[in-house]
């Protein structure tokens, strides 16, 4: 399964390519499971990427998808990639996914 996050496009995105301060992933490690002590990012990519997660939890996209016993899917791998502001944000995306993702596929192998 790919996510696939497009690059600059709006004048929006542009804004997002522009704020180039950079943040510390420490709250966001915690938040999403991966140990961001001592890391910082592009401000910028960090809120795209936790918005493009937050989404995929409400609308329990990998849930229905890859997830859950029932789904469709749940012997597919999951990719993120992107292109220019995407490229940058698929990895934040990815590293936010991680936990997630990883404890789907420990917990059918434990059943």
């Amino acid at each position: 399964m790919v996510i696939s996050i497009r690059g600059t496009l709006s004048l929006e995105d542009c804004i997002t390519d522009v704020l180039t301060e950079t943040i510390n992933l420490e709250e966001s490690g915690r938040k999403w499971g991966f140990n961001g002590e001592g890391e910082y990012a592009h401000s910028g990519m960090v809120t795209c990427s936790e918005w493009i997660r937050n989404d995929l939890e409400k609308h329990k996209t990998l849930d229905k998808l890859m997830i859950g016993d029932n789904a469709p899917f749940k012997d597919y791998q999951l990719r993120v990639v992107g292109h220019s502001l995407g490229a940058g944000c698929s990895l934040f995306v990815a590293l936010m996914l991680r936990s997630k993702v990883s404890e789907g596929q420990e917990e059918r192998s434990d059943s």
